[in-house]
């Protein structure tokens, strides 16, 4: 009696711990009926009328929870959850998906990325014998940034490549996610397979989808707050401005032979100008000096006539000697 008493105790603990581990997991801020989106049906018969998968905003809130997913995903690894209390699975479950494959980082054995496949069995116990229209067959997600220590040593190295390089084609994950997509597309058709990425996610969606387009195949990408600011981008377009500036103040300073043109002109316009000042002073000296010997004339003129007119007065037969006196004073004058 008391093994038995001491198994039920055991069994009771283990069903005790469950329940609150169950009590845990549904009110934790990461559960789907917690923090998931609300009004948001999901498939049913009625998307074989009229499906909701061609509402663009309901496109776009399915990928952000399948985002979200992969999020979780790693979250429940690193707090060793089980399928019992995961909160991954019910944020694809909702719509009719499965998890087929993880994409893990070599480096440090985290979940970066989720392979998502419509599931046809679980679409057909809600009687959706087909895939509604505009629905992927699969949808490659990645996550972003996980401040997590098991993980978060790897997610800055790759935030600091493309925030200094602005390329993430270095990566580990690049190369991951680069051969899953293309093997999905292979395998599915590009026009039944899609990719969607948050943060760095969106970055490496980015890149990936741009590298498959070089090669022909066009997926479609749901992109959430890609990283579109780096430093890289930021020094080139600083030093665009900084040569901009530079040509603009070289073009307005003169060069070698511009300055010894320039001096040469300025030589000889200084020794132009030197020969014309010296010019207009002769010019004005003699003007001066002119002026001086008209001055001095009509003196000697007007004082010569009164003093003839005085002689002429007294005595007529002077005039003549006084008159020759008057011419050789001019004269003399005049040589001055």
């Amino acid at each position: 009696m008391a093994k038995i008493s001491a198994e039920e105790m055991r069994n009771e603990a283990g069903t005790e711990g469950e329940i609150v581990k169950e009590s845990a997991t549904e009110s934790h801020p990461y559960a789907f009926h917690v923090s998931g989106p609300r009004n948001v049906s999901s498939p049913n018969w009625r998307d074989l009328i009229n499906s909701s998968w061609k509402d663009t905003n309901y496109r776009r809130t399915v990928m952000a929870c399948f985002i979200q997913a992969v999020y979780l995903i790693e979250l429940d690894r690193q707090e060793n959850r089980t399928e019992q209390n995961a909160l991954a699975p019910k944020w694809w479950i909702p719509f009719k998906y499965k998890l087929v494959e993880t994409l893990k980082d070599e480096r440090d054995g985290s979940i970066f990325g989720a392979i998502l496949e419509w599931d046809r069995s679980a679409a057909l116990a809600d009687f959706v014998l087909i895939r509604p229209s505009g629905a992927p067959r699969a949808v490659l997600a990645l996550r972003g940034t996980l401040l997590k220590s098991p993980t978060m040593r790897r997610d800055i190295e790759d935030d600091l490549r493309f925030l200094a390089w602005e390329s993430l084609k270095g990566s580990v994950r690049f190369n991951g996610a680069l051969k899953a997509l293309k093997a999905l597309a292979n395998k599915y058709g590009s026009n039944n397979v899609c990719i969607a990425g948050h943060s760095l996610g969106a970055g490496f969606a980015l890149q990936v989808g741009k590298s498959l387009a070089k090669e022909g195949i066009y997926v479609e990408a749901h992109l959430f707050n890609p990283p579109s600011v780096s430093l890289a981008m930021s020094f080139r377009n600083i030093g665009e401005k900084a040569g901009f500036a530079w040509k603009r103040l070289k073009a307005m300073l003169p060069s070698k032979s511009d300055s010894q043109i320039s001096y040469e002109e300025g030589a000889t316009t200084s020794i132009q100008t030197e020969r014309k000042t010296t010019k207009l002073l002769t010019r004005r000296m003699q003007n001066q000096q002119l002026a001086k010997q008209q001055l001095n004339f009509s003196c000697h003129r007007k004082a010569s006539r009164s003093f003839l007119r005085r002689m002429d007065w007294n005595n007529g037969g002077r005039i003549t000697w006084n008159y020759k006196w008057l011419l050789v004073t001019a004269s003399l004058l005049a040589s001055s």
